[in-house]
């Protein structure tokens, strides 16, 4: 009797073997099936979040030009109290932009996206204007100051080839 249960105890075994390779294979391909449903699903979210991204990136952009405007409106003001309004607006504002332009830089340069040089225009320009405001206010020391510390801000940004 123990003889006859040996074959098919071998013939089960063979059997079960097979069994569970098909279910291996099938256990990988719903994880297959699962993966790049993930993968699409994290596509999407990335193409979104470029989106936002862009409103973002057009929301500084016209904080910047805002800030601008602030200066350019200061240059030009004859009323001594409301050229100080305008160009510690400006100055306000510019500061700010320095900040979003430096991130933005150091975000081009690490992932070496062409738009790098723009952003560190922006920034150059930001420090630049911010500077001349506090000139325009008669504020030699605070101007000195703001180039000292805006040299240091800029010349953190590491060096990077843009290919």
């Amino acid at each position: 009797m123990l003889r006859e249960l040996n074959p098919n105890l071998s013939q089960a075994s063979t059997l079960l073997s097979q069994c569970g390779s098909v279910a291996s294979i099938l256990n990988l391909a719903v994880s297959r099936i699962g993966l790049s449903c993930v993968l699409q699903r994290l596509q999407e979210i990335e193409q979104r979040l470029k989106r936002i991204e862009h409103k973002i990136d057009l929301s500084f952009d016209a904080d910047f030009r805002e800030a601008r405007k602030f200066a350019q409106n200061a240059f030009t003001m004859k009323n001594h109290d409301r050229l100080r309004a305008f160009a510690i607006q400006a100055a306000s504002r510019l500061n700010k932009a320095q900040e979003n332009y430096k991130d933005y830089t150091l975000t081009a340069f690490d992932n070496q996206i062409q738009v790098a040089a723009e952003y560190l225009s922006s920034l150059f320009l930001a420090c630049v204007v911010e500077i001349l405001c506090y000139l325009n206010l008669e504020e030699i020391e605070v101007a000195r100051d703001c180039l000292q510390n805006r040299r240091e801000k800029i010349f953190c940004i590491p060096s990077c080839k843009i290919s």
